[in-house]
C-alpha cells in the first residue's frame, strides 16, 4: 500500500494509523508523511461534556496508550490502560490494573480504532462491575455496524462519540480543521 500511494502523491496525511508494527510511516513510504491524532481533540470533547464530572479515561489495551494518555492530557483526567489477549475477531479478555479508581466516576473508553466492538464490550461489562458510574466511548476510527454499535450499547456504553474519518451516526468531532493545519504548514 506504502509503494502505491508513493507513486501516486507527493505527500501523505493521515490521522491515527492503525499501527502495530511500525511506529513511523516514514520508514515504509518514500514521500513525506504527516501522522496526525484526534486525541486531544476527543479528549477537548470529554472535558467540554463531562465537566465538573469525576472522570476516569481508560486504554482498552496497550496500543491505546498513546491516545489515552493524550486525550486524558486534554481532559485533565486520570487514565487507566489494559492488557488485551485476543482469541478471536470477538472474543477477548481484557486485564486493567487499578480498576478500582473507576469507581463512582464517568469512564470514557478511548482508542484509535474500534470494529467489531468486542473489546469495547469486554471493557465496558469490566467497567460496570467495578462500579463505574457511566462508560462513554470516544473513538478516531469507528468502523462498526448498526448491530456492533447497538451490542455496544446493550454492553452498558451509554454514549459513543467518534470522529467523521468514517461516516457513521456517532460522528461528532470533525476533522477538517486538523487535517487543514496540516496541509498549511
Amino acid at each position: 500500500m506504502a509503494r502505491l500511494l508513493s507513486g501516486a502523491f507527493d505527500r501523505v496525511v493521515t490521522v491515527d494509523p492503525h499501527l502495530h508494527r511500525t511506529n513511523d510511516l516514514n520508514d515504509v513510504f518514500s514521500v513525506p508523511v504527516t501522522q496526525l491524532s484526534a486525541a486531544h481533540l476527543l479528549g477537548s470533547v470529554i472535558a467540554r461534556d463531562l465537566a465538573g464530572q469525576k472522570v476516569v479515561l481508560v486504554g482498552p489495551d496497550v496500543e491505546s496508550r498513546p491516545w489515552v494518555k493524550s486525550a486524558a492530557y486534554a481532559a485533565a483526567a486520570d487514565f487507566l490502560v489494559g492488557t488485551k489477549v485476543r482469541r478471536t475477531d470477538r472474543d477477548v479478555a481484557i486485564e486493567i490494573d487499578g480498576l478500582d479508581g473507576v469507581r463512582g466516576k464517568a469512564t470514557v473508553i478511548v482508542d484509535d480504532m474500534v470494529s467489531t466492538g468486542s473489546t469495547v464490550c469486554t471493557t465496558a461489562r469490566q467497567l460496570l462491575e467495578a462500579g463505574a458510574d457511566r462508560i462513554e466511548l470516544c473513538v478516531t476510527h469507528l468502523l462498526a455496524s448498526a448491530e456492533d454499535t447497538a451490542r455496544m450499547y446493550a454492553a452498558g456504553v451509554s454514549r459513543i462519540v467518534s470522529t467523521d474519518s468514517v461516516e457513521h451516526s456517532t460522528n461528532a468531532v470533525l476533522l477538517a480543521p486538523l487535517l487543514a493545519d496540516a496541509l498549511r504548514e
